[in-house]
């Protein structure tokens, strides 16, 4: 009986874990290469070496034992709970890397701090948002850089609010990741083209323009309900999407915990 106990609590933790890395505050930011129709040829040369989509997942917390015990978990399940082991899509990529996360701060840092990491490939203060060391120069993000230097259509989904630390790193740069009516501002400033994802922290400032309001004013589609977004159309250019169970500040339920119909990353990066 304890045995079976056991093997009942370790199947839920590795389900947790599985879920974990699936969808635990995650970001996506897709690219999508945009060409000028005034060299048609060459346009369609460049298109033939290039990925149509580019996409940047970001598992918070996610690190080599959170993969590793959902590859258990996997392999577990597929050899009737043996100890073979399983595995993940991207764990058999062709290749792959690793990041130091500590920052100018801490060996335990931030989603502020390692996001910008991410983005800028610069390390700053825990706290901080693509601003340097000394608070005073702004880093540019990788994303800017494919929408200015490219011309690439930018999307930024996330499990949790849109000015979240981490989804901010990829478009704003504040000294203090608490200044959330100033990332929504970015948020707008930065004319990229989707936003999915948790209702803006800013939603609680009330002597300010709600944020959203704003964006509508410079041209952002604003859809505020699951029922409302599947309205949504190419044709209705920048638009941004806001998952009405998540106005609380929670983050989206994990894939094994959500019930049909919520809001999930699949769902908000392809309405």
């Amino acid at each position: 009986m304890q045995r079976i106990k056991s093997i009942a609590s370790a199947k839920r933790v590795l389900a947790l874990a599985l879920a974990a890395v699936m969808f635990l505050s995650m970001v996506v930011f897709l690219a999508i290469p945009a060409y000028s129709s005034n060299d048609a040829a060459g346009s369609a040369a460049a298109a033939e070496d290039m990925p149509k989509y580019i996409f940047l997942f970001i598992g918070d917390g996610m690190s080599y034992v959170q993969v590793q015990a959902t590859e258990y978990y996997l392999g577990s399940v597929a050899s009737d709970y043996g100890t073979e082991s399983g595995s993940l899509s991207f764990t058999n990529f062709p290749a792959t890397g690793t990041a130091a996360t500590w920052d100018l701060t801490s060996f335990s840092p931030d989603s502020a701090s390692t996001a910008t990491a991410m983005s800028t490939g610069q390390k700053t203060w825990s706290g901080t948002i693509n601003m340097d060391k000394t608070l005073t120069i702004p880093l540019e993000t990788i994303t800017e850089k494919l929408k200015k230097q490219l011309g690439y259509g930018i999307g930024i989904v996330s499990s949790v609010n849109l000015d979240h630390a981490t989804p901010a790193a990829f478009y704003a740069h504040q000294a203090s990741r608490g200044s959330v009516y100033e990332i929504g501002l970015e948020l707008i400033a930065s004319d990229f083209d989707y936003f999915a994802g948790g209702q803006l922290q800013s939603a609680r400032i009330t002597d300010r323009t709600p944020i959203l309001e704003l964006a509508a004013e410079e041209g952002y589609t604003v859809y505020t309900t699951y029922e409302d977004s599947e309205k949504l159309e190419p044709a209705d250019g920048k638009a941004i999407l806001i998952a009405e169970n998540l106005d609380s500040g929670l983050a989206m339920n994990y894939s094994l915990d959500a019930k049909e119909g919520e809001w999930s990353l699949r769902r908000a990066a392809c309405p």
